[in-house]
């Protein structure tokens, strides 16, 4: 699978000193993933070791033609998915 990355995404991963493979990882390996009906976008989530703390990181990212282009990528509180999936914004996978 392709995946390319935005150069927002680029931005971010430096910005969140992220390593760059983390966004292409945790789209081929999250088991927890979601449509973003706000943006019509696809979210990935997984649970990592990143900068000390066991967390969850979700990437945003698009499906075309040419395989995936993710957007962005940022760390995510249970909290925050669970407003997301409990007021329709995001819907299961």
């Amino acid at each position: 699978m392709s995946v390319r990355y935005s150069k927002h995404l680029q931005e971010r991963l430096l910005i969140r000193n992220i390593p760059d493979n983390l966004p292409r990882s945790i789209i081929e390996s999250a088991k927890r993933r979601y449509r973003d009906n706000s943006t019509n976008t696809l979210v990935a989530v997984k649970r990592i070791f990143l900068h000390g703390q066991l967390r969850d990181v979700a990437v945003v990212y698009i499906e075309d033609s040419r395989g995936i282009i993710a957007i962005t990528v940022h760390p995510i509180r249970k909290s925050q998915i669970n407003n997301r999936l409990k007021f329709g914004r995001w819907k299961n996978s």
